[in-house]
């Protein structure tokens, strides 16, 4: 009976034992709150690299099942002390499991070359936290490619010689021919095109000066002294709205509107010209860094109180020109 007693009160510890073991700790420990960063702009590091006036839009979502209490984004500057740019918590006597932040920054030129680190910190109820990071790279904007000459009047030629009729695209200048013939200065060879109003199958008209005013007619100037350049025209199927679409980084598509364009009759003219039309054209292969190409968009034709040969008539039109 001893025995068997004996055997009994062993197991009676041992089970005392297990179920003290099994009790002591039944309390889980929450795990620290998550972190999400979403942007369409970052990669899969949560790095963006941008210039100048770009923005990114970064979503920042923090969870925990003990309750959140705090997110926050701080900005630090190449490893530099960090300043707190968003800031959101729960409402006083409420409870949250989470917490949301949209956040955007806009790059600026004083960051060029820096390192902006961003540190989004999210806290929970218990005191616990968890933090995440997403960078942004400032760099140097690209040299545009596209030379761009807002909107002007090339006006129609005057017998005073004085009317600025003639175009540079590389100088983006208006030249009247006076301006051309009292100087010294090699004016003539960065001229590309000239605008005279004609009559039948002319109307407003663009012309190289290799062209100008037209075949089979007495020149209205003596270009004997100038560099007669000569200029391609083609027509294009581009709209208004498409050329207004275009940036001063759009060169190759520039250079594909003359390539896919239609010759006109005398490639050295481009006659007849309408509001809203688009030309292209491409100078001299002999100018100063050879052949460029170009668009010209027509916003009006001023025909003026002289039917568009007076003083107060021309063509007013917009340059975009590959540099």
């Amino acid at each position: 009976m001893k025995s068997i007693s004996r055997i009994f009160m062993s197991m009676l510890a041992v089970a005392a034992l297990l179920l003290t073991y099994g009790c002591g700790d039944d309390t889980e420990t929450a795990d620290a709150p998550t972190i999400v960063i979403d942007g369409a702009l970052l990669d899969v590091s949560n790095s963006y690299s941008g210039v100048p006036g770009d923005q990114l839009i970064v979503n920042v979502r923090a969870n925990s099942a003990l309750g959140m209490n705090r997110l926050s984004i701080s900005k630090a500057v190449d490893g530099g002390a960090g300043t707190i740019v968003a800031d959101t918590s729960r409402a006083a006597g409420q409870t949250t499991g989470n917490l949301n932040l949209n956040f955007s920054y806009t790059l600026v030129q004083a960051e060029v070359g820096t390192t902006i680190t961003f540190t989004a910190t999210a806290v929970d109820d218990d005191g616990a936290q968890t933090t995440g990071t997403f960078t942004v790279i400032t760099d140097n904007p690209p040299n545009p490619t596209v030379m761009v000459d807002s909107t002007f009047l090339i006006a129609a030629p005057l017998g005073n010689n004085d009317s600025k009729t003639f175009y540079s695209s590389s100088e983006a200048t208006l030249y009247s021919y006076s301006d051309v013939q009292n100087t010294t200065a090699p004016i003539s060879p960065t001229i590309d095109f000239g605008y005279f109003y004609g009559v039948n199958e002319f109307g407003a008209t663009l012309a190289g000066i290799d062209n100008y005013p037209r075949p089979n007619d007495v020149d209205l100037y003596d270009f004997s002294n100038w560099t007669r350049n000569q200029t391609a025209f083609r027509t294009t199927t581009l709209t208004a709205a498409g050329f207004d679409a275009l940036t001063e980084f759009d060169d190759a598509a520039i250079a594909a509107e003359f390539e896919n364009g239609t010759d006109v009759a005398n490639t050295g003219q481009a006659r007849n010209l309408e509001a809203g039309q688009v030309i292209a054209f491409r100078t001299d292969a002999d100018k100063d860094g050879g052949a460029k190409f170009g668009l010209i968009k027509v916003v009006e034709v001023v025909l003026g109180t002289s039917m568009g040969t007076g003083s107060d008539a021309g063509l007013r039109i917009m340059i975009k020109v590959n540099m």
